[in-house]
């Protein structure tokens, strides 16, 4: 049951409520704008120019529901990028280290040479080989 007054004229008057045709009543607030309707268990305003219910406590607490889901998702999401791009670094890092290593091996490589050659021409009587 639905049951609301207003002033009028220095008077009380009822608020005409009406059933709303699923099993709540309705009723129209004209101080708020605004549709009252009764259901079961709770009360809900809908704002008769647009037709849109305005969101109640189940509705918010829903919605808060979703939302803390949505972001617990990204935040695996995020940590599972953070990982990704970890393991991507460690390989980065890998990788340079083996290129500076091969560099290393070469460069080392290429003085042997250098030094065998010198060698071997100093043996040769400096006419090069």
């Amino acid at each position: 049951m639905l049951l609301g007054a207003r002033r009028a004229g220095g008077a009380w008057r009822p608020i005409e409520a009406a059933p709303d045709g699923r099993g709540g009543v309705r009723a129209r607030s004209d101080a708020l704008g605004l549709e009252l309707h009764a259901e079961p268990q709770r009360l809900r305003f809908r704002d008769p120019r647009t037709g849109l219910w305005l969101p109640d406590h189940d509705d918010t607490s829903h919605a808060l529901d979703q939302t803390r889901r949505e972001r617990d998702d990204t935040r695996h999401a995020l940590d599972d990028t953070r990982h990704a791009l970890d393991d991507t670094r460690r390989e980065r890092d890998a990788e340079a280290a083996a290129r500076r290593d091969a560099e290393a091996r070469a460069a080392a490589a290429e003085a042997e040479v250098a030094a065998l050659r010198a060698r071997l021409n100093d043996r040769n009587g400096g006419t090069g080989s």
